[in-house]
């Protein structure tokens, strides 16, 4: 391969790897906002990029899908009154991140899919497993009052 032919091929390789970057959804043990009569739980709260962003009206993948990935035209910032951004949707957080499609049916990187099979199948029947998503996008502090309020409505 000469050196005038890398450029092309690490192109394609990161087109490849943004197209895939869709990932289907699955849904996992439990919503976030889940209510059970359990003993104890595990609550698995991902990182930054870790939670699905989906839009608020119609539910549809926002992040990451294949037209936010290939295009990047819609935007993900937040629609925060009076700062002058346009074309900002309503957002909401969707499913947890489990996998990352790099080459559609032939590879993925797992993300949080593998972590939360383990953990309920290597649970003890007494407890969920409840993975908490948030829009990463915002105050954390808001994140953290809803996983106070998960955790106080686990206890009651």
């Amino acid at each position: 391969m000469t050196i005038q032919k890398l450029p092309s091929l690490l192109k394609f390789l990161s087109m490849l790897l943004i197209m895939s970057l869709s990932g289907c959804p699955q849904p996992h043990v439990a919503a976030p906002d889940h209510i059970s009569d359990v003993e104890s739980a595990i609550i698995v709260v991902p990182g930054y990029y870790g939670t699905r962003l989906v839009r608020e009206a119609d539910r549809r993948l926002v992040f990451i899908s294949v037209s936010q990935a290939l295009c990047g035209d819609q935007s993900l910032t937040l629609p925060i009154p009076d700062l002058g951004f346009e074309g900002t949707i309503d957002l909401q957080p969707g499913d947890i991140l489990d996998e990352v499609r790099v080459v559609p049916l032939f590879y993925s990187i797992d993300v949080y899919g593998s972590l939360l099979d383990r953990l309920g199948v290597s649970n003890n029947t007494s407890r969920d497993v409840i993975p908490f998503t948030y829009d990463w996008r915002g105050d954390l502090m808001v994140a953290v009052r809803g996983l106070d309020a998960l955790i106080r409505s686990l206890q009651d």
